[in-house]
């Protein structure tokens, strides 16, 4: 339960300190046109980018550092929020139904879920990354951490793409009038 109202927190957090950019101004029916395949295949890229970040930042202190397992588990939850979305692009093309530019309500729902997941992986990698910039004074993860921060509001755009195609077939649900 703590970790449910942790992450409702955070992503509450995150949706207020985005840019407008991010309000997910999709018009109703569209949303599934967002998260194509290939849409993930590059956000895939861009954690395995910080993947490869946080190899170096445990290459060089994983081992010998002032406080080593910062590095270790910097590394340990990048792969593993890189492992989750392959995963997830893996399944989308198996069975009858795998058309890379079209992602339907059952496949969306899949993906929110993974990107629930990835995110609360790339907390984890934004702490650690943290942890090991200050004990190692790590150019390697204060990068990482960074680039932590511009991935999770990346994984709650595509969360909250996922989730309005998954709901926008079922027309008894009224558009969002909030503000």
């Amino acid at each position: 339960m703590k970790k449910i109202i942790l992450l409702t927190a955070f992503l509450n957090i995150v949706c207020l300190a985005t840019k407008a950019q991010y309000a997910l101004p999709v018009p109703a029916g569209k949303s599934c046109s967002y998260i194509t395949q290939a849409q993930l295949k590059n956000y895939l890229g861009k954690l395995k980018n910080l993947v490869n970040i946080a190899q170096q930042d445990k290459d060089k202190f994983g081992t010998n550092g002032a406080y080593p397992a910062t590095a270790i588990h910097f590394h340990m939850y990048a792969a593993l929020a890189y492992d989750s979305l392959k995963a997830t692009i893996e399944w989308l093309t198996t069975g009858n139904d795998n058309d890379p530019s079209v992602t339907s309500p059952v496949e969306a729902m899949s993906i929110k879920a993974r990107m629930g997941e990835v995110i609360q992986q790339l907390v984890s990698v934004r702490h650690w990354a943290e942890l090991s910039a200050i004990y190692h004074n790590s150019s390697y993860a204060s990068c990482g951490k960074e680039e932590a921060l511009r991935l999770l509001s990346e994984a709650v755009t595509i969360l909250g793409y996922a989730g309005r195609c998954y709901t926008d077939p079922y027309k008894e649900i009224p558009a969002p009038n909030c503000k």
